[in-house]
């Protein structure tokens, strides 16, 4: 076998044939490792006869490998070979390359779990706001007073040293808990938002990839919960007596940062260049922008002449969804191409325009917000785009819900 392999390891690497460098390697391969196995295969079998395998020779070297003596004359042999073949199978690393490197922080701590499962369920409509809000100020209140009893319980308390630690302590735990909080309801936000563009792109019949979807109630939405978050814990800081926390600094820092941050925009930015290729060509340029109102927008990349039908049936249901959501005046956007190659720029092609009988500083926000957008195009695109005037937001913060 090895005499083989060094045959075969020394054709040149140089082919002027792309198949046969391939076939080349793949032979080449496949040897080496059918002769590690095989080596592998004897050695096991030689120890199950009671047989000994010397130290200092290779077991895969030609002529080591001692048999015992009743095996003479056998022309085969019947090995079980299952753990030399278990498959390891691993998801993408695209897909694990957060939880990786946030494994050494949140590996044994079960509050972002909890948090997430409260933000889903919030954002899945089965709690109101107000709700939401008593659930998390008891988490808080939950996790600050037992993680601080087990880090200082072997301290003095009767010294001004102590005192600081003390309080130094609360606030960074406060913050922490405020980080996995915001960091649950950020991610939910935008699952919620591509769930809901996913589900109108595939019920029309058409596939999801490729396809950028935005609504601003999910953005208002989350905006409202982060900042009912930061007035919890901002009460909680006063009731113990703590300075007010740095929320904005807590935000810049995020461990989570790598992964779109604490921000609406920033995750939803890092989920569609982790959706679509090329990468860069996909997110916003500017995620400090805030949408109208209400605001309905999806862009869709390559766009085929056979997908008129479902591009029709979901411009239906944009319209229905946003004909129950938006006021009177409105402003409402199509264009569609299915041919042709035209980059335009990475931008929409509906800047710029404006009927006459449009409402002009709606129609100035509306295009200031949606110029941000990157957009990429293969071959054809098509692109849907309903927008309203700013909805009265509700006077109290946590009394808002969710449909």
């Amino acid at each position: 076998m090895m005499e083989q392999i060094k045959e075969t390891a020394a054709v040149p690497s140089r082919k002027r044939d792309l198949r046969e460098k391939r076939q080349y390697r793949k032979i080449l391969w496949g040897m080496l490792f059918l002769d590690l196995l095989l080596g592998k295969l004897q050695e096991k079998a030689h120890r199950d006869m009671g047989g000994k395998v010397p130290e200092d020779e290779d077991i895969c070297g030609e002529g080591v490998m001692r048999w015992p003596s009743d095996w003479a004359g056998r022309d085969s042999l019947e090995l079980t070979i299952e753990s030399y073949l278990r498959i390891a199978f691993s998801e993408s690393y695209d897909q694990i390359s957060g939880a990786v490197r946030r494994a050494e922080w949140c590996s044994s701590d079960s509050l972002l779990k909890e948090a997430s499962g409260v933000m889903a369920d919030f954002y899945g409509g089965l709690i109101d706001g107000e709700t939401t809000g008593h659930m998390a100020r008891a988490y808080c209140c939950y996790y600050l007073e037992g993680r601080i009893a087990g880090k200082i319980e072997d301290l003095v308390e009767d010294t001004e040293d102590n005192e600081a630690l003390h309080r130094e302590n609360m606030m960074r735990e406060l913050l922490e808990i405020y980080e996995y909080f915001s960091r649950a309801n950020v991610r939910k936000a935008v699952e919620a938002n591509n769930r809901e563009g996913r589900r109108m792109v595939e019920e029309s019949g058409l596939s999801w990839a490729g396809t950028t979807y935005y609504h601003a109630r999910f953005y208002y939405a989350c905006e409202r919960m982060q900042e009912m978050l930061r007035n919890i814990c901002a009460e909680l800081a006063d009731e113990n007596g703590l300075d007010a926390p740095d929320f904005d600094r807590t935000e810049k820092e995020s461990r989570f940062r790598l992964d779109g941050g604490l921000s609406f925009h920033g995750v939803f930015e890092w989920v569609q260049k982790q959706n679509n290729y090329p990468p860069d060509q996909y997110g916003m340029r500017d995620k400090v922008r805030r949408p109208p109102g209400s605001f309905f927008y999806l862009y869709r990349n390559c766009c085929s002449d056979r997908e008129d039908k479902g591009i029709k049936r979901l411009s239906e249901m944009l319209k229905k969804a946003a004909a129950e959501e938006m006021p009177a005046k409105t402003i409402w956007r199509m264009f569609c191409v299915t041919g042709g190659r035209d980059y335009h720029n990475g931008v929409s092609y509906l800047l710029g325009e404006q009927a006459p009988d449009e409402d002009a500083a709606l129609c100035e926000t509306t295009m200031h917000f949606l110029e941000t957008f990157r957009l990429y195009r293969i071959s054809g695109c098509v692109e849907l785009l309903h927008a309203g005037a700013a909805m009265p937001r509700p006077d109290n913060a946590v009394t808002f819900k969710f449909p």
